[in-house]
């Protein structure tokens, strides 16, 4: 029988025996990622790092879409702000990312639809991926002038090496979910609108097994996956700052060459 955990205005988390959901809800808005549902997202991560009764957390977006990404109508993340605010900005949501990714559960992303920039990065958190057939991942940023932030770069390398980081960042391409699982991207692939049942099934499998032996694995291994994630990215921030400076200085000045 589920039970509720917390039910927010945009996040609704339940549990049903060992295993939790934590399902986005702002399907209108493409379960983008303002900073009303940061905050809802951030609580629920605090209640269940606390909570030894559960051995596995699925994260999901419902059967149409996991997220479009961090939510470009939401004046506190791309309104006018200063660049020490907006550079605290993203150092806090680079905090809730790491805090999802350290959770002792082991933890699932059920994608449906597509997972988008920030959304994608929250599925790089978790342990395991799974991606509906029809899904695709996605990440757009530096088509708007930005680089990938919240430290997902590291994450990314980890899972599918500097290479195939560069195309999916700096081409934008859009991944199909046959072609994240050949990359590792995704680590199971699901009938469409069969993703969350499929990570149950996983979550069912997982919550049977000792759960001081399954946290003892994951933080060993992401310890050995991330030695390098600070040295690589512990500068995200600024560096994310620095560019939207220099585009907001490129649209005040006229194009200029300079030759050596």
């Amino acid at each position: 029988m589920s039970e509720t955990i917390l039910r927010g205005d945009f996040l609704e988390a339940t549990r049903d025996g060992a295993v939790a959901t934590v399902r986005f809800n702002r399907e209108q808005q493409k379960n983008a990622l303002s900073i009303a549902l940061l905050r809802e997202f951030e609580l629920v991560t605090r209640t269940l790092s606390v909570d030894s009764s559960l051995s596995v957390a699925i994260l999901t977006g419902g059967p149409r879409v996991f997220s479009a990404g961090a939510d470009k109508k939401d004046p506190q993340l791309f309104g006018d702000q200063t660049a020490r605010d907006h550079r605290l900005g993203l150092l806090s949501r680079t905090a809730l990312a790491r805090a999802w990714a350290d959770l002792p559960q082991v933890t699932i992303a059920a994608i449906e639809g597509y997972a988008v920039g920030g959304g994608l990065t929250l599925a790089l958190c978790c342990d395991f991926r799974v991606m509906a057939e029809d899904a695709f991942a996605y990440v757009p940023e530096i088509d708007m002038g930005m680089p990938y932030g919240w430290n997902s770069l590291p994450r990314l390398n980890a899972l599918i090496g500097p290479a195939l980081t560069k195309r999916l960042v700096m081409f934008a391409e859009r991944i199909p979910a046959p072609q994240a699982l050949e990359w590792r991207l995704a680590d199971f692939i699901a009938p469409k609108a069969g993703a969350q049942q499929k990570a149950a099934e996983l979550a069912a499998q997982l919550a049977v097994k000792p759960r001081l032996a399954l946290e003892i694995v994951k933080r060993s291994t992401n310890a050995y996956q991330n030695a390098m994630a600070h040295l690589v990215g512990h500068s995200d921030a600024d560096q994310a700052v620095f560019c939207r400076l220099a585009l907001e200085d490129e649209a005040r000045r006229p194009a200029a060459v300079t030759a050596f």
